[in-house]
C-alpha cells in the first residue's frame, strides 16, 4: 500500500513526492512551509528589536525574573513608546520573549489566556494614568 502524501507536500515540491514513492530518503521540507511568525515575534521585531538586543535578555542585571515581570516589562516599555497595544499584544510579545529567551514558569492561564498577574498589573496602570 503506498502511503498518502499531503498536498502541500505535492504543491511545493513534487520531487519530494517521487523520492518518497521511490523509497528514498526525502530531505527536509523546503522554507516555504516553514511555520510564519507570531504576532508577538512580529511586534518584537518591529518596534523593540532594534534597541533589545538578545544581549539585554542575558545580562547579568535584567530585570525579569518571573512571568509577572516579563509582561510587566513589556507593558512599561509599550506605554513608554506610546506604542498603544493592548492587553493581548503586551502577552503576545511577552509570550515570544519566554519562548524564544527566558522560559520562565507561568502561573495557570485564564480562559482568556491572561494570566491573574497580568490583569492585576494593567489594571494598576490603568489607574495611575
Amino acid at each position: 500500500m503506498m502511503p498518502i502524501l499531503g498536498a502541500a507536500l505535492l504543491a511545493a515540491a513534487p520531487w519530494h513526492a517521487a523520492a518518497a514513492l521511490a523509497g528514498l530518503a526525502v530531505p527536509p521540507a523546503p522554507a516555504t512551509l516553514a511555520q510564519a511568525p507570531t504576532r508577538g515575534a512580529l511586534l518584537y521585531d518591529t518596534h523593540c528589536s532594534g534597541c533589545h538586543t538578545t544581549q539585554m535578555h542575558w545580562r547579568d542585571r535584567r530585570v525579569v525574573r518571573d512571568w509577572a515581570g516579563l509582561v510587566d516589562q513589556v507593558a512599561q516599555w509599550a506605554a513608554r513608546e506610546r506604542l498603544g497595544w493592548g492587553e493581548a499584544d503586551v502577552l503576545a510579545v511577552a509570550r515570544h520573549l519566554d519562548e524564544a529567551i527566558y522560559r520562565l514558569p507561568r502561573p495557570q492561564q485564564r480562559a482568556d489566556g491572561a494570566s491573574p498577574p497580568a490583569r492585576a498589573a494593567s489594571a494598576q496602570r490603568a489607574t495611575r494614568r
